[in-house]
């Protein structure tokens, strides 16, 4: 028993603690080293490009600590959620007359679609703090899905491989890999099917923002 014994204490002493606390992951534990590992809520939105000519997704980063976050759990699995911004931001940021061919309501898509996902889908969604916008105006703590990670997300929701993308776009392999890892380190996690449903529920409704036809009449009806 005790040759048993010592055999196994020798080998255990040299497998690294951290594994017990990782969920299957090999990586270190943070616990031991006293830095606590704090969640983001990644916060989907409307981002106009600065020549305001189209729309873009944006993803806006709330850390756990933020007084609007107090109370709430993050999903580690998927922590992308929904945002609208107030109506007195939406005037001024979106309203404005010097828009370069786009509907000046096209943000309206945006917030009656967000709000009918919430409904149908039961998906939290925050209605921003006007520091939140003027961030979002300015660039701060915001980052945006390229058009060309967008297109391979498309690809990746219907269930497309890396090499199959890469014919599609006429782009590498590994261009492919790149941008699904630039996705990934934008939203904080793995490229779920919930999260990919997310992102192309997104992405479908910038389309429509940026293909609404950009003359306004009274009482129009529009055909998307």
């Amino acid at each position: 028993l005790c040759l048993f014994w010592g055999f196994w204490s020798s080998f255990l002493v040299k497998i690294p603690i951290g594994i017990f606390f990782c969920r299957g992951e090999t990586h270190s534990s943070s616990v031991f080293s006293g830095a606590a590992a704090h969640s983001v809520l990644k916060i989907l939105l409307p981002f106009l490009d600065k020549n305001r000519e189209q729309y873009s997704i944006g993803i806006l980063d709330l850390p756990e600590s933020s007084p609007e976050l107090i109370g709430y759990a993050i999903s580690p699995e998927c922590p992308i959620v929904f945002g609208v911004e107030k109506p007195a931001a939406i005037e001024r940021f979106y309203m404005g007359t010097d828009f370069g061919g786009l509907n000046p309501y096209a943000y309206k898509i945006w917030d009656e679609r967000v709000n009918a996902f919430r409904i149908i889908a039961r998906v939290d969604t925050f209605s921003l703090a006007s520091r939140h916008s003027e961030q979002i105006a300015k660039g701060d703590c915001f980052s945006v899905l390229s058009s060309s990670q967008a297109e391979v997300i498309v690809y990746a929701y219907l269930g497309m491989t890396s090499s199959q993308t890469a014919r599609m776009i006429n782009r590498s392999k590994s261009s492919v890999h790149a941008h699904r890892e630039s996705v990934r380190r934008k939203i904080g996690c793995r490229l779920s099917p919930v999260t990919l449903a997310r992102l192309i529920y997104a992405h479908r409704k910038i389309e429509e923002m940026n293909h609404l036809e950009p003359k306004v009449g009274i009482g129009k009806h529009y055909t998307l």
